[in-house]
């Protein structure tokens, strides 16, 4: 696990002065250490996941639901990782009167 934070000089994700990272994965918490305020994030490399092993979406949130899980499996992970997402509606914004 990794923990960086925004260098805004870079533009660019930056771990200097982040240490002692650790994941609790019973208690579901990360701890770590910084000099740095502002912006972190959990960073990992673009290609750690790489290559795929299979990936699928399905529905979640039943019939006429707006919910659906994306599962991707990689070679490189035991579980395949799966995120939930939200469809929102696009379209025209009102004005006010």
């Amino acid at each position: 696990m990794q923990v960086g934070w925004w260098d805004a000089e870079s533009q660019g994700w930056s771990q200097a002065g982040v240490t002692d990272v650790q994941l609790d994965l019973a208690s579901g918490s990360l701890s770590f250490r910084t000099t740095h305020l502002g912006v972190l994030a959990v960073i990992q490399s673009r290609a750690a996941l790489l290559p795929y092993a299979f990936w699928s979406v399905r529905p979640t949130g039943g019939r006429g639901g707006r919910t659906a899980a994306v599962c991707l499996a990689t070679a490189g992970c035991v579980d395949p990782i799966t995120l939930e997402v939200r469809l929102f509606a696009w379209g025209a914004v009102g004005t006010r009167r």
